[in-house]
C-alpha cells in the first residue's frame, strides 16, 4: 500500500475480513 488512503482501505478490509471469519468459524462449529 503506497498511499495513506490505500493503507487505510486495506486495514479496514482486513478488519472486516477477520470479523467475518470469526463469525463464519463460529457458525461452522455450531456455536451460533
Amino acid at each position: 500500500m503506497n498511499t495513506a488512503y490505500a493503507r487505510k482501505m486495506a486495514e479496514h478490509r482486513h478488519k472486516v475480513l477477520e470479523e467475518f471469519l470469526i463469525e463464519f468459524y463460529a457458525e461452522w462449529d455450531g456455536k451460533l
